[in-house]
């Protein structure tokens, strides 16, 4: 059948074979009764010889104007929506004038006039019924071809975008965590070293999830526990973190490397001392969001910032999952709210 009959899906939108197969002697059982007035239930043998000839004329009309529609499209991928209607219009009228004509010719004069208009109706139903078809297959096929291209150019648009946001995430604590190393290792060696082995352990975790869009809550504090171990070891008493999450929510998603972008915030623009000890609490409120919260307390000169790693999370957000990440600040405290995806909330994840 593929030889026979192939397929052409290119210019008509879908695979038509079966289509064609069954619509052609379907259509030939409609014209029978609606054109020459005969039923099953009247003479058997001359429905069945009206029918017998309307699949003749009905097999030639629908291949003929198939193949009008296929060379239109095949040959004017130029042209506008509007011109290859018109184009397929007059190129299926002048198809069917011409098999009328032919049939006429080759009709015996003594059924000419019965045939005439009866056949020319049929030609025209058909022509229609055919053309109908291929044109909205066609619609069909273009429009989900666009919706398709649309997705795929905003997908793409937004994996830009995220890409962007994921080459600002440098890892800021590398330089003083280095420099903290270095301080330890005459005071104290073996200190110095788990130390060393902690820092190897951060950085290899923020390799291995700074590339992915979303990860489990889990993951997160995973790679802050070894990060909170290096600010307990550089500042000691003067760092205070206090993690509340139930093991319900630890399967929600968040994205990645948003808890240290906040501790370094929080480090960066606040005075932390053994007289006064920055706290950060981190904790899921009654909105089932996870709050990072920490007291308020500015350094005397102002750290020159462009809140970049504040804004970083919430573009991540927000191209991810459309939700927004919140701030709020009082005289006392710094808090922001993240949002904690399920896994319909964002559609592009690469877990």
């Amino acid at each position: 059948m593929k030889r026979i009959f192939p397929s052409a899906v290119k210019y008509l939108g879908f695979d038509d074979r079966l289509m064609v197969a069954l619509g052609i002697p379907v259509v030939a059982l409609i014209i029978p009764p609606l054109f020459f007035g005969e039923t099953y239930a009247g003479d058997f043998m001359a429905f069945c010889a009206e029918w017998g000839m309307a699949l003749f004329f009905t097999t030639f009309l629908w291949f003929g104007n198939r193949r009008v529609v296929i060379e239109i499209r095949k040959r004017g991928g130029h042209l506008s929506d509007r011109k290859r209607v018109i184009y397929t219009v007059a190129g299926v009228v002048l198809f069917t004038i011409a098999f009328n004509t032919l049939t006429y010719v080759i009709t015996p004069k003594e059924m000419r006039l019965e045939m005439q208009g009866p056949g020319f109706g049929s030609s025209v139903f058909i022509t229609l019924f055919i053309v109908t078809i291929y044109e909205a297959a066609w619609t069909s096929a273009r429009f989900k071809r666009a919706q398709m291209e649309a997705e795929q150019l905003k997908h793409a648009n937004l994996q830009g975008q995220m890409n962007t946001l994921k080459s600002q995430i440098n890892p800021h604590f590398l330089f003083n965590s280095l420099n903290t190393l270095i301080s330890l290792i005459p005071e104290d060696p073996d200190k110095a070293e788990l130390f060393a082995q902690k820092l190897s352990d951060t950085y290899r975790a923020i390799l291995k999830i700074k590339e992915r869009e979303v990860i489990p809550l889990r993951d997160e504090l995973e790679c802050l526990e070894s990060y909170t171990f290096l600010l307990n070891t550089r500042f000691g008493e003067a760092f205070l973190l206090k993690c509340e999450a139930d093991d319900r929510f630890m399967n929600r998603y968040i994205v990645p490397l948003s808890l240290q972008i906040l501790l370094e915030n929080a480090i960066k623009h606040n005075i932390v001392s053994r007289s006064r000890p920055l706290t950060v609490e981190i904790f899921i409120n009654d909105d089932e969001n996870l709050v990072v919260r920490n007291n308020l307390q500015p350094k005397m000169e102002p750290v020159s910032s462009t809140g970049t790693g504040l804004q970083n999370i919430d573009e991540r957000f927000t191209l991810v999952a459309e939700r927004s990440v919140e701030v709020v600040k009082t005289e006392t405290s710094f808090t922001v709210v993240l949002p904690l995806l399920n896994i319909q909330d964002y559609a592009h994840s690469d877990r």
